[in-house]
């Protein structure tokens, strides 16, 4: 049986510190398990944005970025880069898509 895939899309946000991720709603996944690791709902679309904090003073931008845990915590990992952080992201639901039997493409 062959196995729906899910086209993640990451794209800069406002600035260089900000990415937006989106992707269509899978079927057969209730929206309320995504809205519980904090992705937005936009329609059938599923969106996140990993932002980096900025300092008190302004002067070092992102310094912590939040993603969700996808294990059970539902709680966020904070991250020290972008790059690790948008890492995990990845990492995580892939492998929570995987679990319900949907494969990953990014885009």
């Amino acid at each position: 049986m062959d196995r729906e895939k899910i086209t993640v899309y990451v794209r800069k946000g406002a600035h260089d510190q900000e990415r937006l991720i989106t992707f269509k709603r899978p079927d057969h996944i209730p929206a309320k398990e995504f809205l519980k690791y904090g992705l937005a709902l936009d329609g059938n679309q599923l969106m996140f944005e990993i932002v980096g904090l900025v300092s008190k003073d302004g002067n070092h931008p992102g310094t912590a970025y939040f993603v969700p845990d996808f294990g059970d915590k539902y709680g966020m990992l904070d991250m020290t880069t972008l790059t690790g952080g948008l890492n995990i992201f990845e990492e995580g639901l892939a492998a929570f898509l995987d679990k319900h039997g949907y494969d990953v493409e990014f885009a």
